[in-house]
């Protein structure tokens, strides 16, 4: 939002002919941030101790290809208006190219960090998956919105629409990459980092493709990028099938306890079967300790087991 208002004015006062020099002063940035960033402590991604996974196991793994749709449709959601919605404004509305900035991706920027502000102070009070499916939801809308409304102006509302909608998209695929791999390591989110980079120059490219097919109709090309939002809410959905599993029981011979076993066992269930629930007897506290020690919190409590007997049991569910 600040590059767009203050290129823009800057353009306004010295000329357009001066980009050169916007152009440094825009580079000392990353500049500043590069040595900010090496003052930064980073927090390691897996487990003193353990290793993360390697490639060759992420590519086995089907909840990986869910996410790597996700983060894709999520970069190419987001980019696929943004990129345009300047040339949608100049078009749609017959502005010059400065209101066409303000009024395009100025619109989408500072709804889209509206919502990333919004998730940022209250993400730990929100349903995760609601808010991704509500939002994927409401950007198929706001696509269908700028492409089909009859108005410019209700169009370009559309756009402004669609940047509160993609605002999750990115860091919302992330949180559920690392709670769906817990041991994916740096390899699961430079991949990530690649597929959404690769929805990022995909989809507008998709858009423009189509609308230079179409005679330069821009309403249709978007109408095309529809189709991430679109694969992105069906991702949303099988990962959420594929993050409801949940286990009764985990057993271990006496003689077989103490060397790992069982933690190898629960770390192979998460990975793999997506393990996000389970149940254990309040009667046993050894087995309570060790599962929120794997970190999993008790989210109910009964008097009962589930056939009636007389058992307290704790319900317990992975943190995020």
């Amino acid at each position: 939002m600040a590059v767009v208002l203050l290129s823009t004015i800057f353009f306004r006062i010295f000329g357009i002919e001066n980009w050169k020099i916007m152009a440094l002063i825009w580079a000392i940035i990353p500049v500043v941030n590069g040595i900010a960033f090496t003052k930064v402590p980073i927090a390691t991604l897996i487990e003193e101790g353990e290793t993360g996974m390697t490639i060759k196991e992420l590519c086995r793994n089907k909840t990986f290809w869910i996410l790597m749709l996700m983060m894709l449709c999520a970069g190419a959601s987001e980019q696929g208006v943004s990129q345009w919605a300047s040339t949608f404004a100049e078009m749609g509305l017959g502005v010059s190219k400065t209101i066409g900035d303000l009024a395009g991706p100025m619109a989408f920027a500072i709804l889209m960090g509206s919502s990333r502000a919004f998730y940022g102070k209250f993400g730990d009070r929100i349903d995760l998956d609601k808010f991704m499916i509500g939002s994927s939801i409401l950007c198929i809308i706001s696509y269908l919105c700028i492409s089909l409304a009859p108005s410019a102006f209700v169009s370009l509302i559309g756009c402004s629409i669609c940047g509160f909608s993609v605002g999750i998209m990115w860091p919302g695929s992330f949180s559920k990459s690392s709670m769906a791999l817990r041991r994916g390591g740096t390899s699961l989110f430079a991949l990530l980092a690649l597929a959404g980079d690769v929805g990022c120059s995909g989809g507008p490219t998709l858009v423009g493709f189509v609308s230079g097919i179409l005679s330069d109709n821009l309403k249709r090309g978007i109408l095309a990028g529809v189709i991430f939002p679109v694969f992105l809410l069906v991702g949303i959905l099988l990962l959420k099938k594929q993050t409801e599993c949940k286990t009764e029981l985990l057993c271990l011979s006496p003689e077989a306890r103490g060397n790992g076993l069982g933690k190898q066992l629960l770390q192979y269930g998460i990975e793999i079967y997506n393990i996000q629930e389970l149940t254990v007897n309040e009667q046993n506290p050894r087995a309570a300790d060790f599962y929120e020690h794997m970190g999993f919190q008790t989210y109910k409590r009964t008097d009962h087991d589930e056939k009636g007997n007389p058992y307290p049991l704790l319900y317990m569910r992975l943190s995020k």
